[in-house]
């Protein structure tokens, strides 16, 4: 059997081949294209996001506008706006009064001022409080930290009075402007330590189960669950009015307005740091864990998905093809974007399909692509044939 006389009688075999060619050239358009793509819609957002964009956060935001809330009860959020060093230690004062079962202060003394001593008094009042510091990665690729920023007490104010746990906010944009995605589980040090964050500190004094459990996934960092809740915020000037929310739960002391504590989340551009705290530990009381579902899965749906497309571009003989065509082209899109709305929603795994995306985007591109090249072609292909009848008339007999 001569495989032009194959290829000749074998129709469908032909067009799965062609098929998987057109295949091929969509995932290299899409592997030059991811990179833009990405590019031009994060023009769409404010400048802080415009260097890091991930399709998966569109899923964060599409499950955050529903009208599913959930008011967290456990964690109630002080709002300290601007107030002074006077004004703050008279917040933690009345917050000791009303019992909660946890106190966390998102706020860095670095520096002592002269008038200290009711703060001082105030912090030594509220046993096993949190406060706030920062570590940086040692020069061994961040594998270790150590302290960068501290408070002025931190030498003479200790556990278990006073516990300290890193504030930092990890991003994967090296500038640290990138959106906040994940919390880290802690911070391992050279000297074999490791120093636990603010959300993870805050879990081990009020629910220690919570933190054990997060450790026993043995991650450095773990994603955060933004959508679908809100928490009790309470104006510090109104807290002895409003003393029993606080009863038995966590209080997070922080700033909601510091503009140099805002910082960008999948949901929300300009997102405070104490606020950011809150659902890092929502996440972690929830025991929510958010898995990485594995790149290869996504390359393969878009090969699959888009040869399947690709092959009825190319057998369809329908009248009205062209519309048919485009059609399925959307329920394609459609369907891969609520597929990963939903494993992200109600099975925790996080799986842009950006690739898949973009070749059902570019698969009918392919296609046209592919039949202009093969066009342009043909006159070089009957000259070839032409020659090659010419230098060899036995063999083209045999072959036809």
């Amino acid at each position: 059997m001569r495989v032009a006389w194959f290829f000749e009688n074998r129709p469908t075999v032909r067009a799965v081949v062609k098929a998987a060619c057109i295949t091929a050239l969509a995932l290299m358009l899409s592997s030059l294209l991811v990179s833009p793509f990405t590019a031009s819609t994060s023009m769409l957002m404010s400048s802080p996001e415009q260097s890091d964009f991930r399709f998966s956060d569109i899923f964060a935001q599409v499950a955050d506008s529903r009208p599913v809330r959930q008011l967290d009860p456990n964690i109630v959020i002080v709002d300290i706006a601007n107030s002074n060093r006077s004004e703050i230690a008279q917040t933690l004062m009345e917050i000791s009064l009303c019992n909660p079962k946890a106190v966390a202060v998102d706020v860095l003394f670095a520096q002592p001022h002269d008038d200290d001593t009711d703060l001082l008094d105030a912090i030594s009042s509220v046993p096993g409080i949190i406060m706030a510091y920062s570590v940086e990665a040692d020069n061994n690729g961040g594998k270790t930290f150590h302290t960068k920023d501290k408070p002025f007490f931190m030498d003479s104010l200790r556990a278990p009075a006073v516990v300290y746990a890193a504030t930092n906010l990890p991003t994967e944009d090296s500038g640290n402007r990138g959106r906040v995605r994940q919390y880290a589980v802690g911070f391992p040090t050279a000297e074999g330590d490791t120093v636990d964050s603010f959300a993870a500190a805050i879990a081990r004094a009020f629910d220690p189960a919570s933190l054990a459990t997060l450790r026993h996934k043995d991650a450095e960092r773990g994603y955060v669950g933004y959508h679908s809740r809100e928490f009790t915020v309470i104006p510090s000037g109104q807290l002895l009015d409003r003393a029993s929310e606080l009863d038995g739960k966590i209080a997070i002391v922080g700033s909601l307005t510091d503009a140099g504590d805002m910082h960008a989340t999948p949901i929300n551009s300009y997102f405070a740091g104490v606020m950011i705290h809150a659902y890092s530990l929502a996440t972690i009381l929830d025991g929510t864990w958010y898995t990485d579902a594995p790149v290869y899965v996504d390359y393969i749906c878009a090969i699959l998905i888009c040869f399947f497309f690709v092959f009825l571009c190319l057998t369809m003989k329908h009248p009205s093809r062209g519309m048919l065509i485009r059609v399925l082209q959307v329920v394609l899109l459609y369907a891969t974007v609520r597929i990963g709305y939903s494993l992200y929603v109600d099975s925790n795994v996080i799986c842009s399909f950006s690739n898949t995306i973009l070749m059902i985007a570019f698969g009918l591109f392919a296609v046209d692509l592919w039949n202009g090249v093969t066009a342009l072609g043909q006159p070089l292909k009957s000259k070839l044939i032409i020659l090659y009848s010419k230098i060899a008339p036995k063999q083209c007999e045999e072959f036809s």
